[in-house]
């Protein structure tokens, strides 16, 4: 997560291969991933590129510019193996719920 001049936090999660389907798996949540609820209506290559628009549109700006220097600082050549989602959207949905 990274501030930047103003008051509005981003984030980008960098999720190794194969996280996501375990979040699906292991955590009680009220929906899927958005990959899993993108893939089922496009598909998967065509939910892959519409979860890759956002952190396109974040590059555009000054706060996603410096998410990607501190990816690429800590991540090096390994970024590249990573899946880069918008953590604003991940944020919301993912909260753990008890079941009773």
């Amino acid at each position: 997560m990274r501030q930047y001049a103003g008051n509005w936090a981003s984030a980008i999660w960098a999720l190794a291969p194969g996280a996501e389907a375990k979040l699906d798996e292991r955590i009680v949540k009220s929906a899927p991933m958005q990959k899993t609820q993108l893939s089922d209506i496009y598909g998967e290559r065509e939910a892959e590129i519409i979860l890759q628009q956002p952190v396109a549109w974040r590059s555009m700006h000054s706060q996603g510019r410096g998410l990607n220097s501190v990816l690429i600082n800590q991540l090096g050549s390994d970024i590249d193996h990573y899946n880069l989602r918008e953590a604003e959207f991940g944020c919301k949905r993912h909260r753990r719920v008890q079941l009773r």
